[in-house]
């Protein structure tokens, strides 16, 4: 897909508002981390998405790339990775992300973690 830009945007903050903003009027809870957005709905996790964000002619842009779609961007908040792994941990462009985001390995151990607590519970 492409960029999305606009002249009333007078910063890549305001940017990145408008873009949040535009996530939570269709219903979603949205949590931002520097260009990064959680988000989730009735309390379920459903995405997390970098923004890219650049000047394209004068103008503030951005372009959202879902971790489902394996953004090359490996600086996801680990908060944000933990909720939304069980929902991708299936998905073959989360996978490729995943395997070159720098706190993999607590991702690893967090879901072998809960696995062990599942199993304890059911026994």
């Amino acid at each position: 897909m492409g960029w999305t830009s606009s002249s009333e945007w007078a910063s890549r903050q305001e940017m990145l508002d408008d873009y949040a903003g535009q996530i939570r009027r269709t219903g979603y809870s949205v949590t931002m981390s520097g260009n990064w957005l959680y988000a989730e709905k009735h309390g379920n996790p459903a995405d997390l998405v970098y923004v890219m964000a650049k000047k394209i002619d004068g103008e503030w842009g951005y372009k959202d790339i879902s971790v489902s779609c394996g953004p090359l961007c490996y600086t996801a908040p680990l908060n944000f990775v933990l909720k939304v792994h069980g929902i991708f941990k299936d998905n073959e462009f989360y996978q490729g992300w995943l395997s070159k985001y720098p706190n993999r390995k607590q991702v690893f151990e967090s879901e072998a973690q809960y696995a062990s607590l599942f199993e304890e519970g059911a026994a």
